[in-house]
């Protein structure tokens, strides 16, 4: 077979030989029919030689290479002139036809094909015979739609603007003198460069051509701006167009014409190799601030275009592309993967001496995904008893798995090339081999799990983990440096247990050879580790069992571990951590349905302790998931709790505990609900809301569900909340089971604290609701005044007049919403890159900036992220801006200001760096929340001369630090300003750590015990606190009526 391989490849080249003349064309991919017919049309032709199918499809079998595998065609096919690559879609009623210049790269033409697949053949071959026109043309113009911009265009609008974008392409190769070298998204950049193996450069007539969508007056009017570049990056033509969706064929026609026309009268310039090189550089700068991965492809995809030698750009191209292989339960995930893998294979080709890694994070993050998406995949197909689906899943899983086996060689030498993973074992184990291997396992077997046979993983790590223990009891015969008796975090028992228990508990029991030879070496740690092993699994073999089969096993397991080591349990603070997380949380919570520190507990019974002091059983119930049992000793303890009001205040040991005590109880148990099939709804247990009583028993705490409190039939969750006048205005969403509609209800809160339902219907797209029992708070904007109540998420608004209840929706667009206002009859979105303005109908818009302008009009069209839409009156606004700093986890802050007056935007403050900041207003006063090294300051920021005024500071040092009060960055992302309000005096805050406090007298401040909520609203003698799934309400009194020491 290989000598006739041999002898095909080598007529081909002596064919091609003898007719050099005419161009050679080599017609590849599916479906088979259309390109036998193809074939037979073509045959005919004297103007082109065509190189036998039989013998292409033949060299692609014997090489095993896919028909769309370009990066290996050329090097089958190197005389090829042409290539026509044809594609189908899934239900083979259409498809597409490519026709490219193998020899720069630049498409001739692009036709779609419907219906039967033979009955396209004379169209296709036309467009065959049209390209090889095209390619005796000496003087083409030569086109790279280099980007594609979308200014708050409206999600509903992307698909009609990707038919007009794909209609404009084929207007442009409709004229003869134009070739194409990228489509709209640069799709396929990559592989025609690929299949050409040649540098691509542009031609002197080449032209970068940059679309930019943005809306009109409405969100149904889109108007076009379209900038031409030469390769050095200057502008040479500028077309405008309004409303392009209205006559698509006739705009089209119109822009083509004007800009082919218009650069044919243009003289000719000369190459400009250097600026082709410059402006790859500038995409590529574009690329790295691009977030969006399709955006960011098509950036790095234009630079490699522009310079294909270029190492840095080759290796983020590849970087780039990772995310396509995302496609959970689906072949073409894998398909994507093996072009991902040959991009890997042609960069180490073409950079052999490279020190970046072929296989770069992102790249091996989704190589794993691909066996985690599919697992999930399959799971579901199970559990509906989906036959077919299964199979092919299963099937998946096996190709997924052989991918997985060719690649685990080349990731581990790759791997092992970096200094922080390189490990040598001739001449001993060093500590730096030592901690060079453990890093290479964990990041080789856990961060980056390139195995779908999960006995495989299990049975190769610990081999690969024995052959380590082997290299350090060579090295502790040899020169003596291990001590102890048991070594904590032996194995990953939580990684096992989680992802592969039944083939972790199925290799125990089969292969002995690890536990035998941990008992039998000479490590000092090996016999207690070798116990602690075998007693899990006793526990993987009980759990199935009625009873609690747990405490009797570790009872025993204490047992036998003081008889190996009889002091083990002295100063057993290490003990009571270990039990408390790890592989007996995991055991104790998810095979037994046991509190995650039960082991920790059987130990001090085993041990025989009294009841434990109120700081380690706060920890005992966090720990236990609030469990009942545990709770009820700590209730006795309750009055020593409410002396802890300034320890609360000044010790972060007491604040981190009691928030990690709020969230066992009401953020845990979400998290461990999310991937069941039945709605969850968060209830506390008895003990549980008696506990939250108790603790908050000096302030008069009240609580509930907002369904509760309305009467409603099914569960609500609170979107956003606003002040309306003396009441508080909520926008409150379906919770629980999938909606067949999803419902959004408006109520009010009176100032007595009461609730009831307001009777106007919310228009919302069904879809623009959020269901279920999760936080969406940030996602959403509320305002409300005596005229009208406007909401609003990133794609919608709606409007809602309170004189007759008549509501009105539109779109817009605002990724990252991050806040809503309404002054002057003016609706103001901000997003995180993107503001604008209309009128209460959705017309007369505005852009005030948005990054995907391709002309700056301002700094902030350059960058930056916008937060905390704040309205201060007289049409102006502020808002924060946060610009990244290199190598700091802070960022650069400003305070923006827009006036409507004049339509500017201007930079009014520039805050200093190092520090967190939340923009706030109380009472249409602006105020500005600072956080600097534990240490949290409120000001009021003067809108007349921009100055800040301290309100509100931390008390000396030598009193202790506020921590409980510092801005995390959940306190201040989205549409969420800081959540606090100023009373007389005393501070009532939200957000992550919720406190209260007195400031004339901090020390008297009373404890206040809440978990994460997301708004505070004062009512007449109230404070209401809003978390998404409860509300609270305590006394304003309570702040000013505790004194110290007691109640």
């Amino acid at each position: 077979m290989k000598q006739r391989l041999a002898t095909i490849l080598l007529l081909l080249t002596a064919a091609t030989a003898f007719t050099a003349s005419l161009p050679r064309l080599a017609l590849i991919g599916e479906p088979p029919e259309l390109l036998d017919a193809l074939t037979v049309e073509l045959s005919s032709r004297t103007n082109l030689e065509l190189l036998a199918r039989a013998e292409i499809d033949l060299v692609l079998r014997e090489h095993t290479v896919a028909a769309d595998d370009v990066g290996q065609l050329v090097k089958l096919f190197p005389h090829t002139d042409i290539f026509a690559l044809l594609t189908q879609a899934w239900d083979k009623k259409s498809g597409r036809m490519v026709v490219f210049n193998a020899r720069n790269s630049f498409r001739l033409a692009d036709v779609a094909w419907a219906g039967e697949a033979t009955a396209a053949t004379a169209d296709l071959a036309q467009a065959i015979d049209s390209a090889l026109r095209k390619m005796r043309n000496q003087t083409p113009v030569c086109f790279s739609i280099a980007a594609v911009r979308r200014v708050a265009i409206d999600i509903r609008q992307h698909s009609a603007l990707d038919d007009w974008s794909v209609r404009f392409e084929h207007g442009l190769l409709a004229r003869p003198e134009v070739q194409l070298l990228e489509r709209e998204r640069l799709g396929m950049v990559s592989e025609e460069r690929t299949l050409t193996n040649q540098a691509f450069a542009l031609a002197a007539s080449g032209r970068l051509l940059t679309l930019e969508y943005e809306t009109g007056d409405s969100a149904a009017v889109i108007n076009l701006k379209l900038l031409c570049h030469d390769p050095g990056g200057r502008e040479c033509l500028r077309l405008l167009s309004r409303d392009i969706l209205k006559n698509p064929e006739e705009t089209i026609t119109r822009l083509v014409n004007e800009l082919v026309d218009g650069l044919l009268a243009m003289p000719a310039i000369a190459p400009v190799a250097a600026q082709a090189q410059e402006e790859a550089k500038k995409l590529y700068q574009t690329y790295q601030n691009t977030g969006h991965p399709g955006e960011a492809l098509q950036k790095i995809q234009a630079a490699v275009a522009l310079a294909p030698d270029n190492e840095a750009y080759r290796h983020a191209e590849i970087s780039a592309s990772s995310f396509k292989l995302y496609c959970p339960g689906s072949p073409e995930g894998l398909s994507e993967a093996r072009k991902l893998l040959a991009m890997i294979h042609a960069f180490q080709a073409d950079f052999p001496g490279t020190t970046l890694p072929y296989f770069s994070a992102s790249v091996l993050r989704d190589f794993a995904d691909l066996s985690t998406a599919n697992a999930h995949c399959l799971s579901e197909a199970l559990a509906r008893n989906e036959d077919e689906k299964v199979i092919l899943l299963t099937q998946l899983s096996k190709d997924i798995e052989a991918l997985y086996a060719e690649i685990r060689p080349q990731v581990r030498q790759d791997m092992r090339r970096h200094p922080q993973y390189a490990f040598d074992f001739t001449d001993g184990l060093s500590a730096r081999d030592a901690k060079n291997f453990r890093h290479y396992l964990h990041e080789f077997y856990f961060m980056r799990r390139l195995y779908d046979d999960l006995e495989a993983w299990v049975r190769d790590y610990l081999s690969d983990y024995q052959l380590f223990l082997q290299q350090m009891e060579r090295e502790n015969l040899r020169r003596p440096y291990l001590h102890l008796k048991y070594q904590e975090m032996f194995l990953p028992y939580d990684q096992f247990l989680r992802h592969a228990p039944v083939e972790f508990r199925r290799f125990l029991e089969r292969d002995q050879t690890f536990l035998d030879y941990l008992e039998s070496s000479s490590l000092p740690f090996g016999r207690v580790n070798a116990l602690e092993l075998r007693t899990v699994l006793k526990l993987l073999k009980n759990s199935g069992r009625h009873g609690d089969q747990m405490t009797p096993a570790l009872m025993s397991f204490f047992a036998e571990l003081e008889a190996l080591w009889p002091d083990c349990f002295t100063g057993d603070t290490a003990w009571k951590r270990i039990l408390s997380e790890g592989c007996y949380a995991i055991l104790a919570e998810q095979y037994y349905h046991l509190p995650r520190n039960h082991a920790a507990i059987c130990l001090d019974r085993y041990l025989g302790r009294p009841e434990l002091p109120l700081e380690d059983l706060l920890v005992q119930v966090s720990q236990g998931n609030g469990d009942d049992d545990a709770i009820e000793p700590l209730l006795r303890q309750t009055p020593s709790l409410h002396a802890w009001k300034s320890r609360y205040l000044t010790e972060c040991k007491i604040t981190k505990t009691l928030r990690d005590l709020s969230d066992a109880l009401w953020e845990k148990p979400f998290f461990d609900q999310s991937n069941q099939r039945e709605p969850y709804v968060h209830q506390l247990t008895p003990k549980q809301r008696e506990l939250l009583l108790a603790i908050n028993r000096p302030l008069d705490l009240e609580f509930g569900r907002f369904e509760d409190a309305l009467k409603n039939d099914s569960p609500l969750v609170c979107c956003h909340a606003c002040q309306d006048g003396d009441n508080v205005l909520l926008f409150l969403g379906q919770a629980g089971a999938y909606p067949k509609k999803p419902k959004a209800i408006l109520a009010s809160v009176a100032p007595d604290g009461s609730m009831r339902k307001l009777p106007y219907a919310v228009p919302f797209d069904a879809r623009a609701v959020f269901y279920g029992e999760a936080d969406w708070y940030n996602g959403y904007g509320l305002f409300c005044d005596q005229h009208l109540i406007v909401l609003a998420n990133h794609w919608e608004v709606v409007v809602i007049e309170r004189a007759n209840g008549q509501g009105r929706t539109f779109r817009h667009e605002a990724k990252q919403f991050a806040g809503l206002a309404v002054q002057d009859d003016r609706i103001y979105i901000l997003g995180n890159y993107l503001f604008q303005s209309m009128d209460s109908n959705g017309e007369k818009r505005k852009i005030h900036f948005s990054q995907q302008r391709a002309d700056k009009l301002n700094d902030l069209d350059r960058g930056g992220r916008a937060h905390d839409l704040t309205a201060i009156g007289n049409g102006r606004l502020l808002f924060r801006v946060a610009h990244d700093l290199p190598k700091s986890v802070y960022d650069k802050e400003e305070i923006w200001l827009y006036d409507a007056g004049d339509d500017s935007l201007r930079c009014v403050l520039e805050l200093p760096p190092g520090r967190r900041y939340a923009l706030s207003s109380v009472r249409d006063a602006p105020f500005l929340v600072e956080a600097h090294k534990n240490r949290y300051l409120v000001h009021r920021l003067d809108p007349q001369d921009w100055q800040l005024h301290a309100v509100a500071q931390p008390p000396p040092a030598d009193k202790g630090l506020w921590v409980c009060n510092v801005i995390s960055k959940q306190d201040n992302g989205g549409s969420t300003t800081f959540p606090f309000i100023l009373e007389d005096d005393v501070l009532w805050r939200g957000g992550i750590y919720p406190a209260v406090i007195n400031l004339a007298a901090p020390e008297q401040s009373p404890l206040l015990w809440l978990p994460t909520v997301r708004a505070v609203f004062a009512l007449e003698d109230k404070i209401l606190f809003l978390r998404y799934n409860a509300w609270f309400t305590v006394q304003k009194k309570a702040a000013k009526a505790i004194t110290p020491g007691g109640e």
